[in-house]
């Protein structure tokens, strides 16, 4: 009889700290495929910025030739 609420909220408490720990591994999860898909941001950015740059040399080009 005496022991029995100890032991359930033991079990209670190592119920939450387990799922903290499952919490806690999902953000980390989370947070490293933002900063993937930030750094593919920026890649793709940087891409485009190139083509830009690309085109707006090929369109003075013509400017000059024209």
């Amino acid at each position: 009889g005496h022991m029995e609420p100890a032991a359930s909220s033991q079990a209670a408490v190592e119920e939450l700290r387990t799922q903290v720990r499952e919490l806690r591994s999902i953000i980390e999860t989370m947070k490293d495929q933002q900063k993937r898909e930030i750094k593919q941001l920026l890649s793709e950015l940087d891409e485009e910025k190139k083509i830009r740059l690309r085109l707006q040399m090929e369109v003075n080009d013509i400017k000059k030739a024209l």
